[in-house]
């Protein structure tokens, strides 16, 4: 019996921490939605152009291999008052391959009021977080529903 009691105790535990994780994301990724969608509406959209490719060395996530080259696009673009804006383009992870050469060009869109917040007029560069936060989410709290469903089928069966 005190066996059976700790698994009750032990899955309860594990189905509020799932579904608390799981609404803490899925609130994140819609405040992100919603602030993306903020920037799509009122922001300005324009054309960055790749200035430099920016080179780094980061320690290997894995240990004993070493450091490793790291390349991130620096952009520059005018704003609305023609004032030069450079910045480094926010590249998924450390990027260990050239992902835009010296010359291209790459839609953004930034804030009129800040200009040095910008994303990339993409898919990746604007929703790519919030959808994963709300996917993240809804699968976090749809496993904590199966339990509670699991549980009062348990308890019904007794």
């Amino acid at each position: 019996m005190q066996h059976h009691k700790f698994a009750i105790v032990f899955t309860c535990f594990v189905i509020i921490f799932t579904g608390v994780l799981g609404s803490i994301a899925l609130y994140v990724g819609i405040q992100q939605y919603n602030k993306t969608n903020f920037l799509v509406e009122n922001g300005i959209t324009t054309t960055a152009v790749v200035i430099d490719v920016g080179k780094k060395y980061v320690q290997s996530p894995k240990r004993g291999h070493g450091k490793y080259v790291a390349y991130a696009p620096i952009l520059q673009y005018s704003d609305l008052e023609n004032n030069k804006i450079t910045f480094t383009h926010n590249v998924p992870a450390n990027s260990t391959s050239i992902i835009h050469e010296v010359g291209d060009s790459i839609q953004i869109i930034y804030q009129k009021n800040k200009p040095y917040r910008e994303r990339e007029n993409s898919f990746q560069g604007l929703y790519l977080i919030p959808t994963v936060g709300c996917c993240m989410g809804l699968l976090a709290l749809s496993i904590a529903l199966w339990g509670v469903i699991s549980i009062f089928r348990n308890i019904k069966m007794r």
